[in-house]
């Protein structure tokens, strides 16, 4: 300990002191980089900005602006002759399937859930969230189709750097009717649709099944309001939507026709994925109670191929 009796023998082992704090601090500062663009869309006031300058310290956006000054020792990131913007949202991704539309979604699923593992199909996921990131996609909603729980850990996976990714909104197994999206199925191959989905038979197996979703680590909830003739009951919608509400969650409908749509909008869903067929009345109940619309679409020709009756244009 530096002796106060001897004061130039105590101003130096305080500088010292100093100097190895300072250091210390200096060591823990974390890095700043700048990038230099040609322009930038502000989302927010919808403008263009010429020649911004952003500047990121660590992983934190610390400033943006039109020419602004460049701190000393930054890594400078050249994009002058490139426009940047925030990253992409997709609100409805399933990262962990790889479906080939000559064969159809119901098929395509089926072969995936018989054929591949839940850690073959992270391992899909990973390969497909390092598609998304480059493609500057920086967030998503994952909803189901995972197999048991395999969206949460690629959710994981990328929280801890292991992999590359989106950060993950995930929902678990999607909440369907019996028989879920799958076509017919013999007596022991419906045992693959536990694997794929959580089925819902009364009000009080709706509750359950967001529980345990939310259990295995859901942060929303998927529902599937139709498949083919196939559809949850009001009962069950509204069953599902307080138990998930409850808890926080919200809740993602899948609804193709306007019957589901409807039933979907009436029991307080958050959101609306699809709904191919939709009346107007429908949108005005989703406008009313708030209620996001989250359109989808195949590729063209494969919508065609899917829609087009023979002796039509």
């Amino acid at each position: 300990m530096p002796d106060a009796r001897h004061p130039a023998r105590f101003v130096v082992y305080c500088c010292f002191g100093l100097f190895l704090a300072v250091q210390a601090w200096a060591q823990n500062v974390e890095p700043v980089t700048a990038i230099k663009a040609g322009r930038m869309i502000d989302v927010e006031s919808g403008a263009v900005v010429d020649k911004p300058v952003i500047i990121i310290q660590g992983d934190t956006i610390t400033a943006v602006g039109r020419k602004l000054p460049i701190p000393a020792g930054a890594a400078v990131i050249d994009l002058v002759g490139e426009t940047v913007l925030p990253g992409l949202i997709d609100c409805h991704t399933h990262l962990l399937s790889a479906l080939d539309p000559s064969i159809g979604d119901s098929t395509g699923a089926l072969l995936q859930v018989a054929q591949m593992s839940t850690a073959l199909r992270a391992l899909l996921g990973a390969s497909n969230a390092r598609q998304d990131l480059e493609s500057g996609i920086t967030a998503v909603r994952d909803l189901g189709n995972s197999g048991l729980n395999g969206d949460v850990a690629l959710r994981d996976a990328i929280r801890a750097e292991w992999v590359a990714g989106p950060r993950m909104q995930v929902s678990t197994r999607a909440l369907a009717p019996v028989g879920a999206q799958f076509g017919p199925l013999s007596t022991d191959a419906q045992r693959l649709i536990d694997q794929e989905y959580a089925i819902v038979a009364g009000p009080e197996s709706g509750r359950q099944a967001v529980r345990q979703a939310i259990f295995d680590g859901a942060q929303l909830i998927k529902i599937i309001v139709n498949a083919g003739p196939r559809m949850l009951s009001s009962d069950e919608l509204r069953a599902i939507v307080d138990e998930a509400h409850r808890s926080g969650r919200k809740v993602a409908a899948h609804a193709t026709s306007d019957t589901a749509t409807a039933l979907a909008a009436e029991a307080g869903v958050d959101s609306i994925e699809h709904a191919y067929e939709i009346s107007d009345a429908s949108l005005k109940l989703m406008a009313e109670k708030k209620i996001f619309l989250v359109p989808t679409d195949y590729p063209a020709d494969y919508y065609a191929a899917l829609f087009h009756r023979p002796n039509e244009p």
